[in-house]
């Protein structure tokens, strides 16, 4: 699978993309007024100059924009646009990127894929974040932003509808440092987590959120990471190191530990039996300093046959919480 520009080496799986949308009465989003051209050698000249057009206020519905396909065995399963310049009405509605999934093609995952790999293709312009909003009813096209690290902005109204706007970071500055975001890792109930590298130094940098959560509350979620951080440490328990900490910007840097995490062994069908001693050693530390720590299986990864708890959360014990009444019955497929 690959993302490239539009080119005349596609028109005939263009014109076939083209008639599958409109026999669909799919949505065209993304795909730069193709629906309008019958000659897709025009089409191809248009979206061509789009890249270099000079933006002007009386046109806010043109801006510089660059047209993708995304491309497998030659066939076309997507069509992905990104505007350079997010004019007022791109501000306001559309964001940076639009992008379609063929009909016979969608609920495979491609626009998960093909927006991954146009993020790459961001950071060749300079961007350090992307805007990005959908229907607050597409389940498909929200879960794609947020399978993609989209750290959600806001709720808001265009044209009598409900819209979600979000924001996926490419480059985070923490103390005078740049990251580079490579890769999402997942969300939890304190914050987004990415992997991200700072002079070819990988680390894991989370991003605080404040979005709700109906069965947790942290409190100042910065300086409850904080104070986790300390007591965990305490235990003996293996954790990742936290190298710095932004509390103005809610952002802490830690030790990268890589490997899979329990949950994608078990997702893979893999026995996981010999990692239970080491995570019943863990727990009998906590209990020893009246802790639990969340024994969800993706807080836990694998590396060199050692278990790390990669989270840092940990909270006084309970039985009802413990590792034998709650936790390993999440560590089964």
């Amino acid at each position: 699978m690959k993302l490239i520009k539009v080119n005349n080496e596609y028109i005939k799986e263009i014109e076939e993309f083209k008639k599958e949308l409109i026999e669909a009465n799919s949505s065209c989003d993304g795909c730069s007024l193709l629906q309008e051209y019958d000659d897709i050698h025009e089409w191809i000249n248009w979206v061509s100059s789009l890249e270099s057009i000079i933006y002007s206020k009386d046109e806010p519905n043109v801006v510089p924009t660059v047209q993708y396909i995304l491309v497998e065995n030659d066939r076309i399963l997507g069509m992905f646009n990104l505007h350079l310049i997010c004019s007022s009405i791109f501000k306001e509605y559309g964001g940076h990127i639009e992008y379609v999934i063929r009909p016979s093609e969608r609920r495979k995952g491609y626009g998960v894929e093909g927006l991954k790999l146009l993020l790459g293709e961001c950071k060749k312009f300079h961007f350090d974040e992307i805007e990005v909003t959908s229907l607050s009813s597409n389940e498909g096209a929200l879960k794609t932003i947020q399978n993609n690290g989209g750290i959600f902005k806001e709720d808001f109204i265009y044209d009598n509808h409900s819209f979600k706007r979000y924001i996926i970071p490419l480059y985070f500055t923490v103390s005078n440092k740049r990251y580079e975001i490579i890769k999402y890792l997942g969300k939890g109930k304190g914050g987004y987590s990415y992997l991200a590298s700072e002079n070819d130094k990988l680390v894991t940098l989370k991003k605080i959120h404040h979005e709700p959560c109906s069965y947790y509350n942290f409190g100042d979620k910065i300086q409850a990471e904080k104070l986790d951080y300390n007591r965990i440490q305490q235990t003996g328990v293996r954790v990742p190191k936290m190298i710095l900490i932004d509390e103005v910007k809610e952002i802490i840097i830690k030790e990268y530990i890589d490997g899979p995490t329990i949950k994608e062994l078990i997702d893979r069908g893999e026995n996981i039996d010999k990692y239970i001693p080491q995570v019943q050693e863990m727990a009998r530390l906590c209990y020893n300093k009246n802790l639990n720590i969340d024994y969800y299986p993706t807080n836990f990864v694998v590396n060199n046959d050692l278990l790390y708890y990669i989270d840092y959360e940990c909270n006084v014990y309970s039985d009802e919480w413990n590792l034998e009444n709650w936790g390993l019955s999440t560590w089964k497929k």
